[in-house]
């Protein structure tokens, strides 16, 4: 499919498009593939389509990166398991080379599932797009296989989340998975949890007071690992088969969205860095454990529609607990 393209500029022959319209398609050599909706070519016009399937093609088989611009706005969007780094690179490079004309920059990064980010900084956005990076090479389901690389790319306020997948690697002995209280020793300075009868539900919040722990159904738990199963089991397990692929299973992070509603009636997001551990029970069942973090917090849009201001305040959500 031979083409000429050019990056993004005054010279780019996309200039017929509309302003809002400008899509570019980055490649391995760091190429962008400008998008043309007028041309005559379907390839030009649109040589990816907007469904999931293409998606996926586009994303994960070709390792492409999409680059949007709209007015003043510019959106990036890659799977940061399967990106090519030369790819991401050049975005990087036209997101820095831009951060004085642009006002927003938007980050739609798949890490098994989407998360959207949005700086008002180009400089902040494209440094962001460099710690995302750290990422490439993780084995995606709902999150990603934790990795040492991403973990140390994690920020100051995941120490937990750090120090839990260190200590769990470290007492892990001849394949076999480490003991539940041999863990919960390791990482006692940095764990504020309350007593259960069950560990399976269990999640261990790193909080600044000692506050309750919160508890998940261990369905939600098990779904993390669903992607590491054989395909022809199917979604449904019985109990005892799912322990049994437990002692095979490696650790996960993920991100974790959780709505929550104040007294005062005001509704927010929350969202949480979750590190979910294989352990083995003093029974010698296998079981899980989880850690969870709060990152930040973002409105729920009013009921008219209109959007809600973003709160300029990060909060832990259970200090009203």
């Amino acid at each position: 499919m031979g083409h000429t393209s050019l990056a993004p500029g005054r010279a780019s022959w996309v200039a017929r498009c509309r302003q809002d319209e400008q899509v570019w398609w980055v490649d391995d050599l760091g190429t962008f593939r400008a998008v043309d909706r007028n041309s005559d070519d379907l390839w030009r016009s649109q040589p990816i389509g907007d469904d999931e399937r293409s998606h996926r093609l586009a994303f994960r088989l070709m390792r492409l990166v999409k680059v949007m611009e709209g007015g003043r706005h510019l959106t990036v969007q890659w799977d940061a398991c399967w990106v090519d780094e030369t790819a991401l690179q050049a975005a990087v490079a036209y997101v820095h080379r831009r951060h004085r004309e642009v006002r927003a920059v938007h980050l739609r990064y798949c890490v098994g599932a989407w998360i959207d980010e949005c700086f008002f900084s180009g400089s902040m956005a494209a440094t962001r797009m460099e710690q995302i990076l750290g990422l490439r090479g993780a084995t995606p389901f709902l999150g990603t296989t934790v990795l040492e690389r991403p973990l140390e790319r994690l920020a100051c306020a995941s120490r937990p989340l750090r120090h839990g997948f260190d200590a769990w690697r470290r007492l892990c002995w001849r394949g076999r998975l480490p003991a539940a209280e041999q863990l919960i020793d390791a990482l006692g300075p940095d764990l504020r949890f309350a007593e259960s009868p069950e560990l399976a539900p269990l999640v261990f919040w790193y909080t600044d007071q000692g506050l309750p722990s919160w508890q998940v159904t261990t369905e939600d738990l098990w779904d993390a690992f669903l992607a590491d199963l054989p395909s022809h089991l199917g979604r449904t397990l019985s109990a005892p088969l799912r322990r049994q692929l437990l002692q095979q299973l490696t650790p996960r992070f993920d991100h974790l969205r959780l709505p929550f509603t104040w007294p005062e009636e005001e509704a927010y997001w929350f969202r949480f860095e979750r590190l979910i551990l294989p352990v083995r029970r003093a029974d010698g069942r296998a079981d899980l454990m989880t850690l969870c973090v709060p990152s930040d917090e973002i409105d729920i849009p009013m009921m008219q529609g209109l959007p809600a201001k973003p709160r300029s305040r990060r909060r832990n959500p259970l200090d009203s607990w």
